[in-house]
């Protein structure tokens, strides 16, 4: 299952350090940040993306407050986000596509694995098909499961997990996730 954020605004702010906070409690650092971020939605992408993925995956249109109101971004897609606008000329953002996954769901990757995969294949296609220059920015969990007293628990697949993550991220070369 996928959401489409199909606002034409896109605003977020994400508190840096409360994550230590909630799970490591008052001896983590106690200087928190917030990091803000604006942007602005390619409807027509958006729109085309939904076209093509729903034919064979659960894939939503999200558009609140009738498009009128910015649609929120969350903690994890700030960060991410804002690595993109940091890193341009101008500190801002080019017209994005936000797609959504459900966060309930981290119990049950194993199961949602294959349609995700399938998923990532369909949306590479039609991106490469595509006459816009176009960048994926992908923001995932991770593993989120080095330590125990995190909401997540404790898996030993974490080191490996992040660590292939990591040599694909370095290499680009999908046989590390594989």
């Amino acid at each position: 299952d996928v959401g489409i954020y199909q606002n034409a605004a896109l605003q977020g702010v994400a508190t840096v350090g409360r994550d230590l906070q909630e799970s490591f409690g008052p001896a983590s650092p106690r200087k928190l940040y917030p990091v803000s971020l604006d942007g602005q939605t390619d409807a027509g992408l958006a729109q085309q993306i939904m076209d093509v993925l729903s034919a064979r995956h659960n894939v939503t249109l999200q558009r609140g407050w009738n498009g009128v109101l910015p649609m929120p971004l969350h903690w994890g897609e700030v960060l991410a986000l804002s690595y993109v606008a940091n890193a341009s000329a101008a500190h801002c953002l080019p017209p994005l596509v936000t797609l959504g996954l459900p966060l309930s769901r981290y119990n049950l990757s194993s199961a949602v694995a294959t349609g995700f995969l399938q998923l990532g294949r369909d949306l590479g296609r039609l991106l490469e098909a595509s006459s816009k220059r176009v960048a994926l920015l992908v923001s995932t969990d991770l593993a989120h499961t080095h330590w125990r007293n995190t909401s997540f628990g404790f898996s030993p697949h974490a080191a490996p997990f992040d660590a292939a993550l990591g040599t694909w991220a370095a290499r680009l070369d999908a046989g590390a996730l594989l």
